[in-house]
């Protein structure tokens, strides 16, 4: 059974991060991963510990999601008229 925690969220993130972009979420800029993991320990926290395959799941898709949006904002960072033009 894994254990679901801030830590743990942490480091999958980085080693997704690290095979998608290249580079350790400690070298890129300031994101809010502890907002993004409580989101996480809230939906795991409506799931039964003992459905281990739906707590999985969940977990990974904040994983992922958390990963799609770094990527997106380094994106936007890298490439800011991507956004549309501020009047």
């Amino acid at each position: 059974m894994q254990t679901y925690n801030f830590s743990n969220f942490k480091d999958a993130v980085d080693r997704q991060i690290q095979s998608r972009l290249g580079c350790s979420i400690h070298d890129l800029a300031d994101y809010p991963y502890a907002d993004a993991w409580c989101v996480c320990d809230e939906d795991l926290a409506f799931i039964a510990p003992e459905d281990t395959e739906r707590r999985e799941r969940v977990y990974k898709n904040h994983v992922s999601s958390t990963v799609d949006d770094v990527a997106n904002e380094c994106y936007e960072d890298a490439n800011p008229y991507t956004q549309g033009v501020d009047y």
